[in-house]
């Protein structure tokens, strides 16, 4: 008789542990799933706001085109080119530009947040 109790307890005892054991699995499976779901719903900047991302930090002068930015993983790279006007005062006002690069920066895709260079 007691044996057969110590079976039965045995058993049960199993039972409870399988069935928490799958329980928690689900829940696992739903929290990864859900997650994987937010990374695909956030879409990243454009390469238009790059750009303006650049502007709003170093002014108007800033000559980088959109056919410039490079993607790599989730950043964009961008080689930040301004132009610099200089005017000469002769008979007649002639301007001349120079294109002077800042470097190559780093705009993350996501965050919009400029990493730029050390």
């Amino acid at each position: 008789m007691k044996k057969k109790y110590i079976t039965i307890t045995i058993i049960l005892l199993i039972l409870i542990s399988l069935f928490l054991v799958i329980t928690i699995n689900k829940k696992e499976k739903s929290i990864n799933t859900s997650s994987e779901k937010h990374k695909l719903d956030v879409n990243p900047i454009s390469k238009e706001t790059a750009i303006n991302v650049l502007r709003a930090e170093y002014g108007d002068y800033v000559s980088t085109k959109v056919e410039d930015i490079k993607i790599v993983e989730h950043v964009y790279v961008v080689d930040v080119y301004m132009d610099i006007k200089d005017s000469e005062e002769d008979t007649e006002s002639h301007e001349h530009s120079h294109r002077q690069s800042l470097g190559i920066h780093k705009i993350d895709m996501f965050t919009g947040e400029l990493k730029k260079p050390e």
